[in-house]
Order: structure tokens, then C-alpha cells, then sequence
């Protein structure tokens, strides 16, 4: 135990004493009053911790059923932060057999068209044996140490050919259901607006407006969250001010998968997509390659 604990011998009324199993509760959980919350649509673990200032380790402790990021809308979890009134710190040793993620190498193919794909080898997951030293206090596991890593097999990486050649003569898809156009490509505020502002849709996904490899996703500055896909053949697209992202960098996407949601992060007035458009790293005027 981590605090100083002692004992006294005292006189105390009798309905002043509680059950065993209330006193185990006590010493384990505190005196807080159980408080629930309920599965929202595009909800996830990481997000409903970091809401009510929790770790994802204490909503799995909290929640012992809970299995990986599998949650329903609709179901109720358990949110109170547990203050136990003694803390049991633990060593123990741990020997577990992990997977080890492949790779994946993408080749271009000028044959192909860039929504297409033709996997050339199929990936395989390695396996390795290792041994943790694990520091636990009340449970949770608050160190994890490598002591020694044995590999079992080694992985066998993914080979995906994906096509370069663009579609549709390079007529772009509208990445919004609808909308309408704030503010144009040109001259604004004394300087350029380098794409498209698009706002007003009661559906805020953001999809791809072509096909091609996503080379960036995260924050970016005054973009906010943003996705920039790389089409081939030079053409390029940045998606602006997300709220949140759906792909991550390297990933490919198709014509029309999801990658974002509307937003107004960054430097925004509002919650709108700002779209551009580059041709051999020379920005475009948007409309020129789609139509709202």
C-alpha cells in the first residue's frame, strides 16, 4: 500500500458500522456516485475519456465488459472517475504472444486507372513472444516495460498495385451534398483566396472527389484539420477545416468515400469546406473542375 495505514481500537454506536462488502466497495471505489453516459452516434472510447476527464484505461476498468473500440449506439457506460481511499501497488510479470502488423507496398501502374487496385502479394502478421514488466496501482496499469522480445515469425508485407490514370477527364466529384458557394477562388480581403468555400448542407461528410492517395491528414495550421489526396498525373486536392477526420496519411481512397467532417477548425468563420484544387503544384480555380 502506498499510503501510511494504521489502525485504532474504538468505541463507535453500532448503526454507525457498515457490511464488510461496503467496506471493500469503499476502499476500492470511494464515496462517488455512479454516473452513466449513453452511446451517441460517432462516439468512441478515446473520445468519451478525454470528455470526462478519463483515460481509456479507467473507462476499461470502469467497464470491465467492454471489449476493444466495439460500442452500440444506444448503450450506457459507466463514467465516474473512481477515488479509492488506499492504493495497492503491484509487479507483476507478464509473457504474451503479439502480432506484428505488416506493411504495405504500394506500386504505381500507369495502366491502370486510379480507382482501381490489384493486389500483387497477399500481407501475413509476424508473432513474437514478449516478457513486461507490469506496475499496477489498484489494477491499472500505469507502466509497462519491456524486459525481452523474441520473434516468433517475421511479417510478410501486402503488395497492392494502384492505377495512376485519371478518370472522367478529369471532371472532379462535388465533395458536399449540396451546398453553397461563400466565397470564391480569386482576390478577398486584399489577397488571394486560393479555393472554394462551400457551406450550407445539413449533411457535413466530406468525400473524395477523385480517386488517388491521401499524403496528408492532420493538423495543418490555418487549414485547421485537413486531408490532401495526391490523384496522379499532377493533380492534387486539400479538404479544409475539418471536425474530424476519417482517413489517415497513406491511406488510398476511392471517388466518393468519406474522409472528413465539416467543421470550422483553424482559421474559419464558420463551419464550411474549403476545397482547392492544384495542377503540377499550381493552384486552380475549382470550379473549373467541378460543378456545385
Amino acid at each position: 500500500m502506498k499510503e501510511n495505514i494504521e489502525t485504532k481500537n474504538v468505541s463507535a454506536s453500532i448503526d454507525k458500522l457498515i457490511a464488510e462488502n461496503q467496506l471493500e466497495s469503499l476502499l476500492k471505489k470511494g464515496n462517488i456516485k455512479e454516473q452513466t453516459y449513453t452511446i451517441q452516434e460517432g462516439d468512441t472510447i478515446s473520445e468519451i475519456a478525454f470528455n470526462n476527464g478519463l483515460s481509456t484505461s479507467e473507462i476499461y476498468q470502469l467497464n470491465p465488459n467492454l471489449k476493444g473500440e466495439l460500442i452500440n449506439i444506444g448503450d450506457k457506460i459507466k463514467i465516474s472517475k473512481l477515488q479509492p481511499m488506499i492504493t495497492v501497488k503491484t509487479t507483476e510479470k507478464l509473457i504474451k504472444e503479439e502480432d506484428i502488423d505488416y506493411e504495405i507496398e504500394y506500386q504505381k501502374d500507369g495502366s491502370m486507372y486510379n480507382d482501381q487496385t490489384k493486389i500483387i502479394q497477399q500481407g501475413e502478421e509476424g508473432k513474437k513472444r514478449v516478457e513486461y514488466k507490469v506496475i499496477k496501482e489498484n489494477g491499472l496499469a500505469i507502466n509497462k516495460i519491456i524486459l525481452n522480445e523474441e520473434i516468433i515469425s517475421e511479417p510478410q508485407k501486402k503488395i497492392v498495385k494502384v492505377g495512376s490514370k485519371i478518370r472522367n477527364n478529369g471532371t472532379l466529384l462535388l465533395p458536399t451534398a449540396g451546398g453553397v458557394i461563400t466565397s470564391k477562388y480569386g482576390p478577398r480581403w486584399g489577397g488571394t483566396h486560393r479555393g472554394l468555400d462551400i457551406s450550407g448542407v445539413t449533411d457535413r461528410t466530406i468525400r473524395a472527389a477523385e480517386s488517388g492517395k491521401v499524403i496528408f491528414a492532420g493538423w495543418k495550421g490555418g487549414y485547421g484539420y485537413a486531408v490532401i489526396i495526391d490523384h496522379g498525373e499532377g493533380l492534387v486536392t486539400l479538404y479544409a477545416h475539418h471536425s474530424k477526420l476519417k482517413v489517415t496519411t497513406g491511406d488510398y481512397v476511392k471517388r466518393g468515400q468519406a474522409i472528413g467532417i465539416m467543421g470550422t477548425t483553424g482559421n474559419s468563420t464558420g463551419v464550411h469546406l474549403h476545397l482547392e484544387v492544384k495542377v503540377n503544384g499550381v493552384n486552380k480555380n475549382p470550379l473549373r473542375y467541378v460543378t456545385i
